[in-house]
């Protein structure tokens, strides 16, 4: 007999359980939600009383099975124990300080140097950019592309067309789960396909969206991942595909990157991308708690030039490599052949590699004069400055740390100012 109270995260495989017990037992088993969308296989609560012979015999029969069910499951785990027992026992008899031990407790340990003997090159998806089984973010601020991006991405590893100048290694299905509606991401695909050609059929986008920090949601997209075999899936964005959680909350936001790691790891190494978006301050890079960049095995950020269609691509985290140079994209106007209905054309955007960094705002140049008026006032602050009073530092309620520590008088500023010049 095989044990299979075992608990589901989908009600369709607690109810199989429940049939295959019910057959192998003969006694009746239903399906009980034990937790919210967990569920398990138990017997029923009551069993009707006999009411004749025939129902006599088969309760009698019913709790037969059960007794033997019972007595079963007792021997088969003093069994397991005496064997785990037996091989702990026969291992440390014969031990070497090169052999791996299991013990009673559970645990096995392989040999570093035959761990090791073991290790493989990095297996590339986009060379220098994006591995197998890898799991990370690519984030950046409102309007930094960050869709059209990870579309280009896409488009490489489903056709194998190089992305940004670097080779595709592996090509295969891509599954995109989008939460931010299928109206703008068909358009911007349509855009890609104008320019460059066909998805070569491996693109899927998922149709409506999961909740990726629910569990019944999760298991059943692992299972529609175990049977398509992507290479990578693509979620966009983290903020819409949660329900309860907390970007803030490095104890939530560690349990939903743990979630989408196990929903996608198989044996086709199928690698995972979330879309996330940057605070309101770039600097300080994506918003939320530190799990983003501390609990993944990459981290690619984009930041666009102001004013302007460029943007950089750049790595912040490279888990097991070194972070590839910045790659530097622009983004070109595509007409899509749609009329909107005020009679004008439909557009959307593709990125395409641009040979040349953004241009840098050059800093304003003082005149000779300048400089030594400027220099003597620096001169006047150490000569005579006092502390910065409460009348100047009023002019900074919200920028305290732009705030002068001491100020001179223009009057004396220009003492010093005019000799000078």
């Amino acid at each position: 007999m095989s044990n299979q109270y075992i608990e589901r995260y989908a009600i369709e495989n607690a109810k199989h359980d429940a049939s295959s017990l019910t057959l192998e037992t003969g006694i009746e088993h239903t399906v009980k939600e034990i937790d919210e969308g967990v569920f398990i296989a138990v017997p029923v609560d009551c069993i009707p009383k006999p009411s004749s012979e025939v129902d006599r015999a088969i309760a009698l029969k019913i709790e037969q099975l059960a007794r033997e069910k019972l007595a079963y499951e007792k021997e088969r785990q003093r069994k397991e124990n005496n064997r785990v027992t037996s091989v702990t026992k026969s291992r440390y008899d014969r031990v070497t300080k090169n052999e791996a031990v299991t013990v009673t407790h559970g645990f096995s340990f392989s040999s570093g140097d035959e761990l090791a003997a073991k290790a493989k090159a990095p297996d590339y998806l986009i060379n220098g950019i994006l591995e197998s089984d890898s799991h990370g973010m690519l984030a950046g601020a409102s309007m930094a592309f960050k869709t059209f991006v990870a579309i280009g991405m896409v488009h490489s590893i489903c056709t194998g067309d190089d992305f940004m100048g670097q080779k595709v290694y592996k090509t295969g299905t891509v599954l995109y789960v989008c939460g931010e509606g299928q109206g703008a991401l068909s358009r911007r695909i349509k855009a890609k396909q104008i320019i460059d050609g066909g998805f070569n059929g491996n693109l899927k986008i998922l149709d409506g969206t999961v909740r990726i920090d629910n569990k019944t949601d999760m298991e059943r997209l692992k299972q529609a991942i175990d049977e398509i075999q992507p290479v990578l899936v693509v979620f966009d964005t983290f903020a819409s595909l949660v329900s309860e959680t907390d970007e803030n909350n490095p104890s939530d936001v560690g349990r939903v990157l743990r979630l989408i790691k196990e929903t996608c790891r198989n044996a086709s190494n199928t690698s995972s991308m979330i879309v996330h978006h940057h605070g309101k301050d770039a600097s300080k890079g994506m918003r939320g708690a530190s799990n983003f960049t501390n609990d993944v095995d990459f981290s690619f950020e984009l930041t666009r030039n102001v004013d302007s269609m460029m943007t950089t691509l750049s790595c912040k985290k490279m888990k097991d490599g070194e972070n590839f140079n910045d790659i530097h994209i622009v983004a070109r106007v595509v007409e899509l052949g749609l009329i909107k209905q005020d009679g004008t054309e439909t557009t959307s955007l593709v990125m395409v590699k641009s040979d040349h960094a953004p241009a840098k705002k050059s800093a304003n140049k003082l005149n000779p004069n300048s400089e030594r008026a400027l220099s003597k006032l620096r001169e006047t602050i150490t000569a005579k400055g006092i502390v910065t009073p409460k009348i100047v530092a009023e002019k900074f309620p919200d920028d305290t740390d732009k705030m002068p520590r001491y100020v001179v008088t223009i009057d004396q500023w220009r003492e010093f100012a005019f000799a000078a010049i």
